[in-house]
């Protein structure tokens, strides 16, 4: 029997750390961009963004983005529609919460995510189909996160992004960060 590791593509996507908001970045005015992944081999992905504890004010937007990107990661990226997320998170700092809220259809809005959270998950779940009718040249995705306000405090957070159901019969790749 195959294990998880050898049927689906595990990569960290945002290096664990403090995000701080008030510098947009060079591309789509994100403060933070994940990892450009390449899905033309797999049928779906799931990001899985981790949340510290929250400080006062903390409000961060994730939006999964697609586009047909060059191996620099620069190019015209779009807001997916049609991916579905949940949240699992707590208001309460003295414990993390493992319960997992509603499977919810997205919005080319993103998430927002409030100061609840707190040790939260938000789960992105995004497939082939949905990336492929936000535009015909769509193929790499990532997630931009954007502090909602200048006054946003930073907060620990990571990504971890899995690439599922390989669309050919195939040993796993060894990248496909672009």
């Amino acid at each position: 029997m195959q294990k998880f590791s050898e049927i689906n593509k595990i990569n960290c996507v945002l290096i664990p750390g403090a995000q701080s908001s008030g510098v947009a970045a060079a591309s789509g005015n994100a403060v933070y961009e994940t990892d450009t992944l390449n899905m033309e081999g797999y049928r779906k992905c799931t990001f899985i963004y981790a949340i510290g504890a929250a400080v006062a004010a903390t409000h961060w937007n994730i939006v999964p983005m697609c586009g047909d990107l060059s191996t620099t990661g620069t190019g015209a990226v779009t807001p997916i529609t049609g991916y579905h997320y949940r949240t699992q998170g707590t208001t309460d700092t003295a414990y993390v919460d493992d319960i997992p809220g509603a499977l919810t259809a997205g919005t080319s809005a993103g998430v927002d995510t409030t100061t609840g959270y707190v040790g939260g998950l938000v789960i992105f779940e995004i497939e082939a189909p949905e990336v492929k009718d936000t535009g015909s040249t769509c193929k790499f995705v990532k997630l931009y996160l954007t502090g909602t306000t200048a006054a946003d405090a930073p907060r620990g957070s990571c990504c971890i992004a899995i690439l599922s159901e390989p669309r050919f019969q195939q040993a796993i790749l060894d990248t496909v960060i672009s």
